[in-house]
């Protein structure tokens, strides 16, 4: 019994170590060795986290851990600061173009109003001077009638209109027809409108 429980011993101390025994074996010395230097690197004045940097920057792996952002240069930011100047500008430029084109357009559109009204006015003109001229036509178009017609005839309408028309007519007409015209009227009327005509005339 005691033979066989010494064998078991044996045995246990022959046994290997597995796979996580090992790696403490391994790592173990290791955190050591780097926890002792780093107390000796700070006793001795050692900035350890820029020697750390410093260090690992050299291994192509590690150097990635730490890597800076470079700060830019001060050429590069007035650089910087020149193009969005120039940005400023052309937007300026742009905005100024714009309002340009709205106060050319609105001047247009004033024009264009200037001329319509220009236009209305002038067929109106011309619609009343058209008007003025078929009345001018009409008014003749009667004289003609009264100087083709008998002179007693016309004696005995022209006394019946008012002063005002029966001037008008009178003043119109040829001076051979208004010389029978009047003959054939009463002599008050003959006169009262002679006068008249003579008032106008002068």
């Amino acid at each position: 019994m005691g033979k066989n429980r010494m064998e078991d011993e044996v045995l246990e101390e022959k046994k290997p170590y597995n796979k996580f025994q090992w790696f403490l074996i391994a790592i173990i010395p290791v955190f050591f060795t780097i926890f002792i230097l780093l107390i000796v690197l700070t006793v001795a004045g050692v900035n350890v986290f820029q020697w750390s940097k410093e260090v690992g920057s050299n291994i192509p792996v590690v150097s990635t851990l730490f890597k800076e952002e470079k700060e830019p240069s001060i050429d590069e930011m007035n650089g910087e600061i020149v193009d969005l100047k120039g940005e400023i500008k052309n937007r300026e430029a742009q905005i100024a173009q714009l309002e340009s084109d709205l106060e050319r357009e609105a001047e247009e559109k004033e024009q264009l109003i200037e001329e319509m009204q220009a236009l209305e006015k002038e067929v109106e003109a011309f619609n009343l001077t058209s008007e003025a001229q078929e009345d001018k036509q009409a008014f003749k178009d009667i004289i003609r009638t009264y100087e083709s017609m008998s002179a007693k005839k016309a004696a005995a309408i022209i006394s019946a209109l008012d002063d005002a028309d029966a001037v008008q007519i009178l003043s119109n007409v040829q001076a051979d027809s208004l010389a029978v015209i009047l003959e054939r009227m009463e002599p008050n009327d003959a006169a009262r409108l002679t006068k008249q005509l003579a008032d106008a005339s002068e």
